[in-house]
């Protein structure tokens, strides 16, 4: 059902109903000008809450994406939003990459939220957000595949009239403002990530991984944990090897991992280049400790990776001696 807002300075105020036919011709906004709109009015319009708008996500594999809107709706699910100043067809798979940039790299995301927007993400709101593209209209491919997609896409127009009357109608066939995996997760009981008292690196790291990284992920573990007094703690986002400290921790992703080393930024020796640091050319967030980080692919970056490791755990066991002689 359309809904009508009046325009007053990018503050609206709910409109009665008005016939299309008597507000007059469509006239002109331009993109920038709807996202200021919609970023003002978010929660009055879609009853979303704004978290961030233009905001970067990033993937080795995809480099990084810029989305319009960021939001969390009533049942704590993340929202995608994407706006287009004519029709919204292009925004279609561009939307779909950056929920798929965010489900891949969940720990990296809330990191950085955490760190940088002082913004606490529960790790579930990420599972199957909801997209939403707001845009003045769609072809007919768009709008038969939309709510087809598993969870869907939604399909929301606007068009301004006398420059001072908004309409909003959502188009793809499914008129309840919340998405179907939205109010699922809502009625869902299982226990939240940060409720467990425990993580498995079967089930909450693994899962899915290729059984190639798998391979190579118990391989290097076997060597971590043959260095003395190292433990494994198994977190929510990553797997820690612990001397007295974070010595190493892995974030495990589909075709690779990240191994994070606790070591400050300029303090590495890399002989092979492998190591990017995540201070320069300013700071990235990431989930692990220390500011480097090296992604392994393949047997050749283990073997050059855990010389790197052997180094944090000689850094960060002087480290300790250090402080103790101190006391």
């Amino acid at each position: 059902m359309e809904e009508l807002f009046r325009i007053n300075d990018s503050k609206t105020s709910k409109a009665e109903k008005v016939e299309r036919l008597s507000v007059g011709k469509p006239a002109s906004y331009l993109e920038g000008n709807i996202q200021d709109l919609f970023k003002s009015n978010l929660e009055e319009f879609l009853d979303i809450e704004l978290i961030d708008f233009e905001s970067t996500i990033f993937d080795e594999r995809v480099s990084k994406k810029r989305t319009d809107v960021l939001g969390i709706d009533k049942n704590g699910t993340l929202c995608i939003i994407e706006f287009k100043r004519g029709p919204g067809d292009e925004a279609y798979t561009q939307i779909k990459v950056y929920r798929g940039m965010i489900e891949d790299n969940k720990g990296n995301f809330m990191y950085r939220f955490s760190k940088d927007k002082k913004i606490k993400i529960d790790e579930t709101a990420l599972d199957s957000p909801r997209l939403l593209i707001i845009a003045t209209g769609y072809n007919d491919n768009t709008k038969y595949l939309a709510p087809r997609d598993k969870p869907n896409v939604e399909l929301w127009t606007y068009h301004i009239y006398n420059k001072n009357l908004l309409c909003i109608d959502r188009v793809d066939g499914n008129k309840d403002k919340d998405s179907i995996q939205s109010k699922a997760r809502k009625r869902e009981k299982s226990v939240s990530f940060q409720e467990r008292k425990s993580y498995s690196i079967k089930e909450d790291h693994l899962g899915g991984t290729n059984k190639q990284i798998e391979k190579l992920f118990y391989k290097l573990k076997k060597k971590i944990l043959e260095l003395k007094n190292v433990t494994e703690q198994v977190k929510k986002t990553y797997i820690a090897y612990k001397g007295s400290t974070n010595i190493t921790d892995i974030v495990m992703q589909k075709k690779d991992f990240w191994i994070y080393l606790n070591i400050k930024s300029g303090k590495l020796d890399d002989p092979w280049k492998v190591a990017r640091d995540f201070t320069k050319p300013r700071t990235y967030g990431h989930v692990g400790n220390g500011d480097y980080g090296v992604r392994v692919k393949n047997k050749s970056d283990l073997e050059k990776v855990f010389p790197l490791i052997l180094q944090s755990y000689d850094i960060n066991k002087a480290k300790i001696k250090a402080k103790k002689s101190k006391k």
